[in-house]
């Protein structure tokens, strides 16, 4: 039996996606050019765009647009970022992806009206090579026109008039420290095993730092090293065997291999003006 939820779900009944993540080859041209030229303006793109997930593993906007179409546990996802220092007044496009009935756009406590699902849709401008005019309706994306001014962006769905989720976004100070979150604090001394670090430049207050692009270096040590470092940029020659990366968009990845002996593998993170970032990993013998 169908739950309530469900059957307010759309009538989709599969969808193609090319491609999950983001892969190297086949770049789509960074500067807009679709000619099929050789244009050397493309450097340094060396992947492609169109994926839902990026080559670091991070999900772009566009995953949490598939899990509004998908998924029944609530969701709500808010976009872009908050930070438009020198263009207070002007008026930056807000979307949300929900699974709920609609949304209700908050901007420093204030209201600044709900929109419904499906009912409100707009009309967006996509490339001739998707429609000839140029505009595609889309029933999936909620859309404000907020006047930019420093503070907090908060996203309220609701279903039958009652909330049901809500995400967050605040205007980030100024980069001041570095954060390491692991996939996996304890993996196999088996010289294969992988722990994923997430690498995060936060203001004083813990919010992701959008601009941010500090290099960040990494020191590791004990029983493990480093198997790879990325960043999610897809138009960058930064080696992918390296101790150091750059952020895009505040982020980089650091991923970490265990050694065949069991033990820890501590990691620091520094980089210029940051507060720098430590964490420990420890490896086990694998059971067999």
């Amino acid at each position: 039996m169908k739950s309530r939820h469900q059957d307010k779900l759309p009538n989709v009944f599969g969808e193609f996606v090319w491609t999950g993540f983001d892969y190297i080859g086949e770049p789509t041209p960074y500067w807009g050019d679709d000619d099929n030229s050789n244009n050397k303006n493309d450097w340094p793109a060396r992947s492609s765009y169109f994926g839902f997930v990026d080559l670091a593993g991070f999900p772009k906007d566009r995953y949490y647009l598939y899990q509004s179409e998908w998924t029944t546990k609530p969701m709500v996802h808010l976009l872009p970022h908050w930070n438009w220092k020198g263009r207070e007044g002007q008026n930056i496009p807000v979307m949300a992806y929900t699974n709920a009935d609609e949304v209700d756009l908050l901007l420093n406590g204030k209201s600044l009206g709900r929109k419904k699902r499906f009912s409100d849709q707009w009309e967006m401008p996509v490339g001739h090579n998707v429609s000839e005019s140029e505009k595609f309706l889309t029933k999936y994306r909620l859309l404000w026109q907020v006047a930019y001014q420093t503070g907090t962006l908060k996203a309220v769905a609701y279903t039958d008039g009652k909330p049901v989720a809500e995400q967050e976004i605040r205007t980030a100070g100024a980069p001041a420290r570095i954060k390491l979150t692991a996939d996996r604090s304890i993996i196999h001394a088996d010289g294969d095993d992988l722990s994923y670090l997430t690498v995060r430049v936060e203001d004083k207050d813990g919010n992701l730092c959008p601009l941010a692009d500090n290099l960040i270096r990494f020191n590791v040590t004990g029983a493990g090293e480093i198997a790879g470092v990325d960043n999610g940029n897809a138009a960058t020659t930064e080696p992918f065997h390296a101790d150091y990366r750059k952020a895009f968009k505040g982020m980089a990845l650091l991923i970490l291999r265990s050694h065949s002996e069991p033990g820890t593998i501590r990691v620091v993170a520094h980089s210029e003006s940051l507060a720098q970032a430590q964490l420990i990993v420890r490896t086990t013998a694998a059971k067999e």
